[in-house]
């Protein structure tokens, strides 16, 4: 994670989802809609989206990492008494 951008205190720089769509396109890519407000906007009607072309690799590999980052924050809000 060293190389995610870095406010000057050392926080990680972000703009938070608000929402998202999918769709394929010439039956050989995923397309990806984020829309997203800008990092530290207080206002709910400022976004901006990207639009992101996907290989079938790219996809899998995705999705892949978000669950298991779903998980993690899914097991986090576990309390530690009832962990195995």
């Amino acid at each position: 994670m060293a190389d995610w951008d870095k406010d000057k205190d050392g926080n990680f720089v972000y703009s938070v989802v608000a929402s998202f769509d999918v769709a394929v396109t010439m039956d050989m890519f995923g397309l990806v809609k984020l829309k997203y407000r800008p990092h530290r906007s207080l206002s709910l009607d400022t976004s901006s989206s990207l639009q992101l072309q996907l290989t079938e690799e790219q996809c899998r590999e995705l999705a892949n990492e978000l669950l298991t980052v779903a998980d993690r924050i899914e097991l986090s809000k576990v309390p530690s008494s009832l962990r195995n």
